[in-house]
């Protein structure tokens, strides 16, 4: 993605939500996953995966095809048009509007954290709390991964970016070494 502040929008405000209690949970300790997520790390035994993704930004429109010419090379680059319908639904890249609402970013967030939650409260009489609320995090945290290309800063709004992704997870080694997809 563009810079680190996009790659950290989603953990910031999903702590928030949790912290503030913004969003509520019944089996899930709210403050453990905030503050998993303020330290950017996976947690025993599901810290050896990591997430990569690859981004092609667009613009909606020439108009909002201004905001886009500092990355042009200050303005002496190209537009390309492209037929969205060629780009779309394509295995394995997803064509995905940028989602710069802040409301419908809290919801997307509820719709990964809920089923979680419910999770965890199935898994509670059978496994230990703290491996049900390290796998409840990798979860969290896999699923808004994957999610996270499509959420930027509401400041950006006017840019109507879509983005073509593509996620890939890979496996580390115990000495952090990539063994790949």
């Amino acid at each position: 993605m563009n810079d680190s502040t996009e790659c950290r929008l989603w953990r910031e405000e999903l702590s928030f939500c949790l912290r503030m209690r913004l969003l509520q949970t019944t089996h899930l300790d709210a403050d453990f996953v905030a503050a998993a997520l303020e330290t950017n790390r996976s947690l025993p035994p599901f810290d050896s995966f990591d997430a990569r993704h690859y981004i092609v930004s667009f613009c909606t429109d020439q108009v909002s095809a201004l905001h886009w010419l500092h990355y042009g090379r200050s303005g002496s680059g190209v537009a390309i048009r492209f037929k969205t319908e060629h780009l779309a639904n394509r295995f394995p890249f997803n064509l995905l509007p940028v989602v710069y609402d802040a409301d419908a970013r809290r919801r997307i967030y509820a719709s990964v954290l809920n089923p979680v939650d419910a999770l965890v409260g199935e898994w509670a009489s059978q496994m230990s709390l703290d491996f049900t609320q390290s796998a409840a995090v990798s979860l969290i945290t896999g699923y808004l991964s994957y999610a996270a290309p499509q959420f930027k800063d509401d400041s950006f709004k006017s840019e109507q970016e879509w983005r073509l992704a593509l996620g890939e997870v890979h496996r580390n080694d115990a000495d952090g070494s990539d063994v790949g997809p």
